[in-house]
């Protein structure tokens, strides 16, 4: 079969280029014993939902360790259209706890538009977009890392006659779309017409399963602390003369008067889940860790 190497600096070595919109991707790294399926758009829709459930329980019956790294979940021909969702999401007619006001993105060219809740360069485990570049409008919500797991557990597990409905559920999980000036409190207000026209009776998906859910949290951990830690080694150098010769509580003051006003969400973002873990938190997760880090704590 013939593989095309894909350059220095990219993390995968070879990908099939034989099998039309499916492809398998190689690690470089020759000690990594697995691989990637990538099925593409128009691998799901040259095989039938029956075929791809079939492959999901293929590799299981294989005993095959695998898990589902992106799951892109989408309707054709939904009545409503990406100015809709723009629209919505600039009112903050939504409600959402994995996404803010600050995820919306748009792009519009020759070829159509789209709206996004969670945009194009952010880093989300759950994703919205509505477009029309086909002629038609489609919705996608975009699942990855342990939601990704959970979707392609849930598809594998579920009666194919049942995927739309599993898959409104997984959306509703992500955000629904609200008429904000029904009530203060968002979880009393009604959904908006075309929203709930989409989403019928449908009952919200927001929970991974029992096993992501851990994994996840221990990721979550890693994540917080590891971005903590680059932050600080980016201005020790700077900052430490500073602290040495005026003490921390001045740097400290310094700091809030200089950066308060210019917290981006994902500074708050990190702010709350430090705050959850906690100083002493911290710094036991990091020793407990020190050999898996690629970074010496204390």
């Amino acid at each position: 079969m013939p593989w095309v190497n894909k350059g220095q600096g990219k993390r995968w070595e070879s990908i099939n280029i034989n099998v039309g919109p499916v492809a398998i991707l190689v690690p470089k790294d020759e000690g990594q014993g697995y691989c990637v399926v990538e099925l593409k758009g128009e691998a799901c829709a040259r095989f039938s939902s029956e075929q791809l459930q079939g492959l999901m329980w293929y590799l299981g019956d294989l005993e095959l360790r695998w898990h589902g790294t992106r799951v892109d979940l989408a309707f054709d021909y939904v009545a409503f259209s990406p100015h809709m969702m723009r629209d919505a999401i600039e009112r903050e007619d939504f409600n959402s706890r994995c996404l803010r006001f600050t995820d919306r993105d748009w792009n519009e060219n020759h070829e159509g538009a789209t709206a996004y809740l969670g945009g194009r360069k952010a880093s989300k485990d759950r994703k919205l977009r509505v477009y029309d570049r086909r002629g038609y409008n489609r919705c996608e919500g975009e699942f990855v890392r342990m939601w990704a797991r959970t979707v392609a557990r849930n598809l594998m597990n579920t009666e194919v006659s049942e995927w739309p409905k599993l898959a409104v559920g997984f959306l509703r999980g992500m955000v629904d779309f609200v008429d904000r000036s029904v009530d203060e409190r968002v979880e009393r207000c009604t959904l908006l017409a075309w929203w709930s026209e989409f989403v019928g009776d449908v009952e919200k998906i927001r929970q991974l399963d029992d096993e992501d859910r851990r994994r996840k949290a221990e990721q979550d951990m890693l994540d917080v602390v590891a971005e903590t830690e680059r932050r600080i080694e980016r201005v020790a150098r700077q900052l430490l003369p500073i602290s040495l010769a005026l003490g921390p509580g001045y740097l400290h003051d310094r700091l809030n008067e200089h950066g308060a006003e210019k917290l981006k969400s994902e500074d708050e973002d990190l702010i709350i889940e430090l705050r959850k873990i906690g100083k002493a938190g911290v710094i036991q997760w990091l020793r407990d860790r020190q050999e898996e880090l690629d970074f010496t704590p204390f």
